[in-house]
């Protein structure tokens, strides 16, 4: 397998993802990342970029190794009759280095590199942009920073309405965390989730903190992330916090029957519906590892708190206005499956929709439910965002991701 060489290009689109194996670059691409994030021709989006990708080189300086443009460099962009440039000396360094597949979205950079030096090439798809996450992760510097707390009215990172931003300083430390909502950058606090049932729960993480912010503020949420993220445990405390306190008289579970892949179902079961849901579908589990047994899902059932509806009666379901629908595992519905269950929620329902998503780079994401909503209601006023970034229950489920 070659080692892959990237030009400046390519680092800016690609940013922590170039970080998956060893690489190479070229000290002229140092230069110009450094020329990019001060360049006053260079629009902010860019120069945000260029600085966020100076800091993931400075920290992760053992995943790379730089060709410095030396003499010996130069004369190779002499030996091949051209000038000086930036573009040559970037081609000139991948072509001293044996076995490497050269990586750039410049298409004056790959004409050289392919015709001129003989490069193995290789482009980066641009075709499906990364799924919307709600957040985004800038490190300023003084100037920056001055000149974003008095502007905090502009929207200089160009966000989404209801979407967060982590702010850091030089030295890679957060200093704040806000959300543009619409009209101008709101500090957002760490506001506990409190309940008998859970007790206080607190924000492990800044994102945590975005994800709880959604939730409180949002007609719509959408939570997705690893196993172990909270994306089951936050709503969960939110929803027993609004019920006891009486401001939501109920809340509707609703999930997709599927077993796991590769499992058998259970076939024929005694008892009546409700048993059956929650001692034979997943539904079961997943409640009565949060709420601790199934007995207390049984009493919250019985007291009206909580409805558990599979995907299949949706169409017989109106969710109440007092209600706060939640959506489990919805990575596996389809397009239709979510367009109804919104369609079927009075003004005033509270939504939150929670999944896994595989994030795939393909012509067939819009196909998948809840990547199409989020594409569709992303900077709507009344929705938000968040992909949780980090597992909290165990090393060994972290492991597993890698299975």
């Amino acid at each position: 397998m070659k080692t892959k060489f990237y030009d400046t290009n390519a680092l800016l689109l690609l940013q922590d993802k170039i970080l998956e194996d060893n690489f190479y670059i070229s000290s002229t691409t140092l230069e110009e990342l450094e020329n990019i994030k001060t360049s006053s021709r260079k629009d902010e989006e860019t120069k945000y970029k260029a600085r966020k990708l100076l800091h993931i080189l400075d920290e992760n300086s053992d995943k790379y190794k730089v060709v410095i443009t030396t003499k010996n460099i130069i004369s190779i962009i002499d030996d091949f009759g051209l000038e000086n440039t930036p573009d040559n000396q970037i081609c000139a360094c991948a072509y001293s280095i044996p076995d490497i597949l050269f990586i750039t979205n410049d298409i004056s950079c790959k004409t050289i590199a392919k015709w001129i030096f003989g490069l193995d090439i290789s482009s980066i798809s641009t075709i499906q942009e990364d799924l919307y996450k709600g957040y985004r992760d800038i490190t300023l510097s003084e100037n920056d920073m001055a000149y974003f707390y008095e502007h905090l009215n502009e929207n200089v990172f160009n966000l989404l309405t209801n979407e967060y931003v982590i702010i850091r300083n030089a030295d890679n430390e957060v200093v704040d965390k806000l959300k543009w909502d619409g009209e101008m950058y709101q500090t957002i606090r760490n506001k506990p989730f409190k309940s008998n049932m859970f007790g206080t729960l607190k924000p492990l993480d800044d994102i945590q903190s975005f994800a709880m912010d959604s939730i409180n503020t949002n007609d719509i949420t959408v939570l997705y992330g690893k196993a172990g993220s909270g994306k089951t445990t936050l709503p969960l405390n939110y929803i027993m916090q609004e019920i006891e306190k009486g401001r939501y008289k109920k809340c509707y579970m609703v999930y997709s029957y599927e077993p796991l892949k590769g499992a058998k179902t259970l076939g024929y079961e005694k008892g009546d519906h409700v048993t059956k849901l929650i001692y034979s579908a997943s539904i079961g589990n997943i409640l009565a590892s949060k709420f601790g047994d199934l007995q207390q899902v049984e009493y919250m059932l019985d007291r009206g708190m909580l409805d558990i509806i599979p995907t299949a009666n949706i169409r017989g379901v109106e969710f109440e206005s007092d209600s706060i629908c939640m959506v489990t595992e919805s990575q596996n519905l389809d397009v239709y499956t979510l367009k109804t269950i919104i369609q079927r929620c009075k003004s005033g329902c509270k939504q939150i929709y929670e999944g896994d998503i595989i994030e795939q780079k393909d012509t067939n994401i819009q196909n998948v439910g809840i990547n199409r909503l989020i594409d569709v209601f992303k900077g709507h006023k009344s929705f938000g965002c968040v992909k949780l970034k980090n597992n909290y229950r165990s090393e060994l489920s972290e492991l597993a991701d890698l299975m």
